[in-house]
């Protein structure tokens, strides 16, 4: 009798360890998909940062563009002007 005993604590003690691999397994496979799932956020993230980046950056430069050829256009105003009260 004590060894069915045995025999029967010993097929339960594997069956137990084998239902905590499963779910060990389980919540393995479940923490792989949510750290691919934050990966795949916080990438979308800065992807939409850069570009919004780039977007603020280009207005920037067109803005110093413009205002520079509105100063370039000014100076020669000036030189221009400059001149005319020179020679008269």
């Amino acid at each position: 009798m004590e060894d069915e005993q045995m025999k029967e604590l010993e097929r339960d003690f594997q069956l137990e360890c084998h239902e905590r691999e499963e779910q060990l397994k389980q919540k393995e496979a479940k923490m792989e998909r949510v750290f691919d799932l934050k990966v795949k956020e916080r990438k979308k993230e800065l992807e939409d940062a850069e570009a919004e980046m780039e977007r603020c950056h280009a207005l920037m430069m067109g803005n110093l563009e413009a205002e520079n050829q509105e100063l370039d256009e000014q100076r020669q105003v000036l030189k221009a002007e400059k001149a005319d009260v020179v020679t008269t």
